[in-house]
């Protein structure tokens, strides 16, 4: 009890003087990264309810997360869609999220692409990539391998892992283009090098068995073996409120 009482009694302070002094959403970024949640929730949301679109979405990930609040992920959509709707990028590509996997949200394929879509037009990655899925599995849009490959090969070029390991996928197995050994395997050994697991199993599996070009190779399996021991000690990054 005194613990909250202590906490209500800064929060009062805070929220007192940040608007003579400070800067709400610099401070509750501040608060966040600090992992003082409630303190940074109530800034984010002081900040939102003034039509800052960061803050906006920034309290939108609180609420998915339960961070700081309660989590609410119809709370979380209604900010997402704000943040949204003033064409924030981040804020698009979980608005799409949500309307694909939400328990608390109607499924809808159609919003999620939608939603992708228009993020992607601002090459945000993680937006390009889902776009991509979709019009590989047809849903939302009309099932099409070329589209799927085109949005995989736009992200890759950031050399984002999953996106690198998708489009050696495609190479592969032919899908949205013609079948080259050579450039799956560059592809898979991109996204491996870069710590992508899926892809350091893919290399294993190519040098046990060969494919792809490839005779077996037990160094190669060896050399990879250990790679994936390192990816494996990696941390998972929780989503980050900071940025």
């Amino acid at each position: 009890m005194r613990s909250t009482f202590k906490t209500a009694i800064l929060l009062f302070f805070i929220l007192t003087m940040t608007s003579a002094i400070g800067d709400d959403l610099s401070d509750g970024i501040r608060f966040y990264e600090n992992k003082e949640y409630a303190l940074a929730y109530h800034l984010f949301l002081k900040s939102a309810k003034q039509g800052n679109v960061s803050a906006q979405y920034r309290l939108a990930l609180m609420y998915e997360e339960g961070l700081g609040t309660p989590k609410d992920e119809k709370q979380a959509f209604a900010w997402y869609q704000k943040a949204a709707k003033r064409g924030y990028a981040k804020a698009q590509y979980n608005l799409g999220l949500l309307y694909e996997n939400s328990s608390e949200i109607k499924q809808d394929y159609l919003q999620a692409a939608k939603w992708y879509q228009i993020a992607s037009k601002q090459n945000h990655t993680p937006s390009q990539i889902r776009l991509g899925m979709l019009y590989a599995e047809g849903k939302g849009v009309s099932k099409n391998d070329i589209y799927a490959t085109h949005w995989y090969q736009k992200a890759a070029k950031t050399e984002d892992v999953q996106a690198m390991f998708m489009l050696a996928e495609q190479y592969e197995k032919g899908r949205g283009v013609t079948i080259n050994d050579e450039r799956a395997l560059t592809w898979y050994k991109k996204s491996a090098q870069a710590g992508y697991i899926p892809a350091i199993q893919k290399l294993i599996h190519v040098y046990t068995k060969g494919g792809l070009g490839e005779n077996p190779n037990k160094d190669e399996v060896k050399s990879w073996q250990e790679e994936l021991k390192k990816a494996r000690e990696t941390n998972p990054v929780k989503p980050d409120a900071s940025h």
